[in-house]
């Protein structure tokens, strides 16, 4: 609402204009009236005419406070929208912090994650080059065998010679 006045709603400030509008039965003649002559119709007719332009501008009056308590209520609402909006601003900056807080948590996370790759990567590329290593080492290990093998065979094959000879 309002900071410490109080407005009023529609309709309440024309009520109280009609009600203060009031005629004192003091002030019409008492009495038989007189005859008017023309000097006194006269003022009678600028008198209606007076009245009749004070009506006018206080009808134009009751209209502009209507139109104002109108404005005052859209004032008011547009008020009342406004501050909700500060309040929607505020759970708005709530949301996003807690969006951002869960974020860097899973930022965290994932981190934490690529080291641990990154550990299992290298201890998967030693695995690699032990195996590598005994595979080289299997194939010089064969070919000497085969080496070896051919140098017995022919030691064989000449011993058999020499002995069939």
């Amino acid at each position: 609402g309002m900071t410490g006045r109080s407005v009023p709603r529609a309709g309440q400030l024309t009520r109280s204009l009609s009600r203060t509008v009031s005629v004192s039965s003091s002030l019409l003649p008492e009495g038989p009236r007189p005859q008017l002559d023309g000097q006194g119709r006269a003022a009678r007719t600028q008198e209606k005419e007076e009245i009749k332009g004070l009506n006018n501008r206080f009808t134009d009056l009751i209209g502009q406070v209507r139109r104002l308590e109108q404005e005052n209520q859209v004032l008011q609402t547009r008020w009342e929208l406004l501050q909700q909006g500060d309040e929607y601003k505020s759970n708005a900056d709530q949301i996003v912090q807690l969006v951002c807080s869960r974020l860097q948590q899973q930022l965290g996370e994932m981190e934490r994650e690529r080291e641990r790759l990154k550990d299992q990567i290298a201890h998967t590329q030693k695995l690699v080059e032990d195996f590598k290593q005994k595979y080289e080492d299997e194939i010089n290990a064969r070919t000497a065998m085969e080496n070896e093998f051919v140098i017995l065979k022919k030691e064989v094959d000449e011993a058999y010679y020499q002995k069939v000879e």
